[in-house]
């Protein structure tokens, strides 16, 4: 674990912490300067003491930029200016593609392409075409990861770019810590921070707390077997937000993978174990949550409802959906997005969309089964965060799935071509 980029990346989220919360012109004047100083010493550090070149150094910044992704690079709004240093690391990295490899995964490409047509259909038929587009924006590097796993990189530089996800979400452990001291001590809000009924969520730069708790747990995930100090640092860091998705997500998926390898080896003493630790596990966070949280963790809380409610309209847009677009879903059609990313997906992209985005999904399922022992720690994160989206809406608008998607990808064809 590099200490230096985990300090610069943190400084850089603590700061922006503050600088978006501000109503100011402040935040406009010192935004970019003080986050492109950051970003240059990052590069210096990713060049030159880990060696990474050409698209891997850019999506390692991309990885780190995940925080800031949800505003833009004045620290504005990202709905009004759908720009953020995440959008230029990625524009970067195609670039760094284009003029070095071109290779390309013949059938993902095939499918890809499919599914990027079909999206640029769903904007057109959107609802609200401006605020479609900005979601088909965060589509995009989805789509261009998974064609370009073709294990061309090196274990060296997938377990650099493991790294750099691991210190993403712990450099926002600090500015959640500041939001909440801020919040209690003082009585001031920084970031996203909402007060609902039965609970205080703090998001810190994410705009979803959901969102905030699953990142955090999918980057415990990586680290599990390796580091279990700093992956349950992580658990509880997403326990803070007071978002249940990514600690259940998190025990859900672990149960399902150490099971299948423990079955696979007959080792039903040390399957029972597991299932005890879980279970043990799950009550210390509920007795952790409850501060946070005075509900039961397994209250659907509506989510079954918007479910329902898009029955009708699933079915008179089976084929081709309803378009993209999230931010103005309940103005248009009078309830919530559904909270579930199969029935979101046959929703707004309909019948053809679904199949597409499924191919996908259990393209990477069975690469990840057959490197399963090798791999079970991207097994761990990628399924993780696939539990996580059965609960939340709009996973793909989350960042970092993209990233998993091509990091897991290369592990299992790396691990194949050697």
């Amino acid at each position: 674990m590099d200490w230096r980029v985990l300090s610069i990346v943190t400084v850089i989220n603590t700061a922006y912490l503050y600088l978006t919360s501000s109503s100011t012109s402040f935040q406009t004047y010192l935004t970019i300067p003080f986050t492109a100083l950051g970003n240059l010493f990052l590069i210096y550090l990713l060049y030159k003491d880990y060696e990474l070149r050409g698209l891997t150094l850019w999506l390692a910044l991309m990885i780190l930029s995940i925080p800031t992704s949800f505003t833009n690079i004045f620290g504005g709004n990202y709905g009004s200016l759908p720009l953020s240093w995440y959008n230029i690391f990625f524009l970067v990295s195609f670039i760094s593609w284009f003029l070095s490899s071109r290779r390309l995964s013949k059938n993902r490409t095939t499918v890809a392409v499919l599914l990027f047509l079909w999206l640029c259909a769903a904007v057109l038929r959107s609802y609200s075409p401006s605020n479609a587009l900005r979601d088909f924006i965060n589509f995009v590097p989805l789509i261009f990861f998974y064609s370009i796993s073709t294990g061309e990189i090196s274990s060296k530089e997938i377990d650099t770019l493991k790294n750099t996800y691991v210190i993403a979400g712990l450099s926002l452990i600090f500015p959640l810590l500041i939001q909440i001291a801020s919040f209690f001590l003082v009585g001031k809000s920084l970031g996203k921070v909402a007060i609902y009924p039965n609970r205080i969520a703090f998001g810190t730069i994410f705009t979803d707390f959901s969102f905030l708790s699953l990142f955090f747990t999918s980057a415990a995930a990586l680290i599990f077997e390796e580091r279990l100090f700093l992956s349950v640092l992580l658990l509880l860091s997403s326990l803070l937000t007071s978002a249940r998705t990514g600690f259940i997500s998190f025990l859900l998926a672990l149960v399902f993978i150490r099971s299948i390898i423990l079955v696979k080896k007959q080792r039903i003493v040390r399957m029972i174990a597991l299932c005890m630790f879980v279970i043990g596990f799950y009550y210390l966070g509920v007795k952790f949550l409850t501060p946070f949280r005075q509900e039961d963790l397994l209250d659907p809380t509506g989510r079954l409802a918007s479910i329902e409610e898009s029955v009708d309209l699933i079915l008179d847009n089976l084929i081709m959906g309803v378009g993209l677009g999230t931010e103005d879903f309940k103005k248009s059609f009078g309830f919530s997005i559904p909270h579930n990313l199969i029935i979101q997906l046959i929703l707004q992209t309909g019948l053809v969309g679904l199949l597409l985005f499924l191919y996908i999904l259990i393209d990477m399922e069975v690469k990840m089964w057959r490197s399963i022992n090798r791999l079970s720690k991207f097994f761990l994160t990628f399924n993780t965060i696939m539990i996580g989206s059965l609960f939340i809406p709009d996973i793909v608008n989350s960042r970092f799935l993209p990233v998993v998607i091509f990091m897991s990808l290369q592990g299992c064809e790396t691990r194949h071509r050697t």
